[in-house]
């Protein structure tokens, strides 16, 4: 778990790194303030990365340009359902989300593009 934790800082502070370049605001989303991210994000949100509406809620008149996630699948749908509601250019598709979430809906996309998959589900 602390491998992941430090690989997934390490992506964070790279994604900061090149934001801060372009002059791009970060803000972290957990619920856990202590995870490695936080301390790289000019501002942090305390809140469950999988309720977009608490996240929308916390950001308050604050409009992000782009959604971005750099380590978990757990808030793909946050990331979809964020991206849309702000316009971001790039919006996570929903059914990577779904597949990614759910077995059963993993193993219907996977079918429907011909990809093997396992015989149970």
């Amino acid at each position: 778990m602390e491998v992941e934790a430090q690989e997934a800082a390490e992506r964070a502070r790279t994604f900061r790194g090149g934001a801060r370049r372009r002059g791009i605001r970060t803000i972290a989303v957990d619920q856990r303030s202590d995870r490695p991210a936080v301390a790289l994000a000019d501002r942090f949100l305390q809140v469950s990365t999988r309720d977009p509406a608490a996240i929308a809620e916390a950001l308050g008149a604050t409009r992000p340009s782009g959604v971005v996630s750099c380590s978990s699948d757990a808030c793909l749908h946050s990331w979809h359902a964020l991206a849309r509601r702000y316009g971001a250019p790039y919006r996570f598709p929903l059914r990577a989300a779904d597949a990614s979430a759910d077995k059963g809906a993993f193993h219907a996309l996977a079918g429907a593009l011909d990809l093997p998959r396992s015989g149970w589900v």
